[in-house]
């Protein structure tokens, strides 16, 4: 394993087993949440959930007309929104499923389908549809996760427990 990969296993690995690191040094990547439930690292998610849910509402504050106006303002208020709701989408995918689970009306793969239609279909964005996404399916969203409007405010289902403890580096390097 080179240094990279070393390096990119620290940056991306909260948790990971023997057999994990081993399937990732294989070059067959992670299974879909083959780590254990991490409430610090869903609350850091949904709190960065909020955070870009308060700059929607930025955007929104500005109005339709700024929104969607021909110049220079509306042009980045356009670009900042679809920025926006690329990062709702990165963040949803990396939510675990066992917190997904706890919300089946939410429709996830709604929310991961407009993020790739952003990305990567740019040619085909519809502005209506994102002021739609950014006035109503973002606040709806933080609504049903039952989210508040502060970051500091994060509660967690009970249901929702860890499995294993995290260690604090599952990689340790060579002077460790």
């Amino acid at each position: 394993m080179t240094d990279t990969d070393e390096q990119h296993l620290r940056d991306e690995a909260d948790y990971a087993s023997a057999d994990e690191k081993r399937m990732y040094q294989k070059g067959r990547g992670y299974p879909k949440n083959a780590r254990p439930f991490s409430p610090e690292q869903t609350r850091r998610r949904l709190g960065d959930l909020v955070e870009v849910a308060i700059r929607c509402g930025r955007i929104v504050e500005r109005g339709h007309a700024a929104f969607l106006a021909d110049d220079t303002d509306g042009e980045l208020l356009r670009a900042a929104a679809e920025r926006y709701l690329i990062t709702i989408g990165n963040i949803v995918e990396k939510l675990h499923s066992d917190y997904k689970d706890t919300f089946p009306d939410v429709p996830w793969p709604a929310v991961t389908a407009m993020r790739n239609l952003i990305a990567h279909h740019y040619d085909k964005v519809d502005h209506e549809q994102v002021w739609q996404s950014i006035t109503r399916r973002v606040p709806e969203l933080i609504e049903t996760l039952h989210l508040a409007d502060s970051v500091d405010d994060i509660t967690l289902p009970a249901n929702l427990q860890p499995r294993t403890p995290r260690p604090a580096d599952p990689f340790p390097g060579p002077d460790a």
